[in-house]
């Protein structure tokens, strides 16, 4: 292919005339690009709301910024009838534990200050332990058999 060639077929790529010029090629190229930061920041704008607002959870991240930069309004309507990713509450009594240790209190502390403010999430996490406890005796009983 000769260089007029693929210069041509570069103008055309870019939807421009075969007369453009070279700064018409770049500038285009340069629009091109700043619109594709656009999309990635919308889509992580898009992803962060989803996450925040219990659509998603934070390991889907990655794959929900590329969905939503290919196809944002697939990704909408997808997060539209997306159910709650509630985190267990082991995940938030984790959570607010880290949050009590970065601001300086001692872990007992820490734990004894979550148990005064959320006792229902202690009970929670207590209740999801002894079901946890019970499936795993279960699935070692039928690996047993």
């Amino acid at each position: 292919m000769s260089g007029q060639t693929v210069a041509a077929a570069i103008r055309e790529a870019l939807g421009l005339s075969a007369g453009a010029a070279g700064h018409e090629v770049l500038q285009r190229i340069r629009d091109l690009e700043e619109m594709k930061s656009r999309r990635g920041q919308t889509a992580k704008a898009l992803v962060d709301r989803a996450i925040d607002g219990h659509r998603l959870w934070p390991s889907q991240r990655r794959w929900a910024e590329e969905y939503a930069i290919k196809d944002p309004e697939g990704f909408a309507t997808y997060i539209g009838s997306a159910p709650l990713a509630t985190p267990s509450a082991a995940e938030q009594l984790d959570e607010m534990a880290r949050q009590r240790l970065a601001d300086g209190l001692g872990y007992r502390e820490a734990l004894e200050a979550i148990a005064g403010e959320r006792p229902d999430l202690v009970r929670r996490y207590e209740a999801e332990r002894r079901r946890d406890d019970r499936m795993a005796v279960q699935f070692a009983r039928t690996k047993g058999q």
